[in-house]
């Protein structure tokens, strides 16, 4: 089926609809978009225990994570006897 339209003629049909009712140049087809998924409490914890901070070790200044640094003071703490650090290492 051709019909007239203000540039020629144009084929209708499926896949081509008219072109009155197909979307401006630049006009998106979703504009509110997909919603964003919300941070799981893990990926949260994983970005903020991702973060570099100094540390004094043995009198010297070290750079580390902070997740590193918190394994690190609780191993340290274990090793001295500290039941709640030996059960968070998975000790017995």
């Amino acid at each position: 089926m051709m019909k007239k339209t203000e540039g020629g003629e144009y084929e209708v049909g499926y896949g081509k609809p008219p072109k009155h009712t197909q979307w401006q140049k630049g006009q998106s087809g979703n504009p509110s978009g997909k919603k964003k998924k919300e941070q799981s409490l893990f990926d949260e914890l994983k970005k903020l225990s991702a973060k570099e901070i100094v540390v004094q070790q043995n009198g010297v200044s070290v750079m580390m994570t902070q997740g590193k640094a918190m394994l690190t003071a609780a191993l340290n703490k274990a090793m001295n006897g500290d039941l709640g650090s030996i059960k968070f290492i998975g000790g017995t």
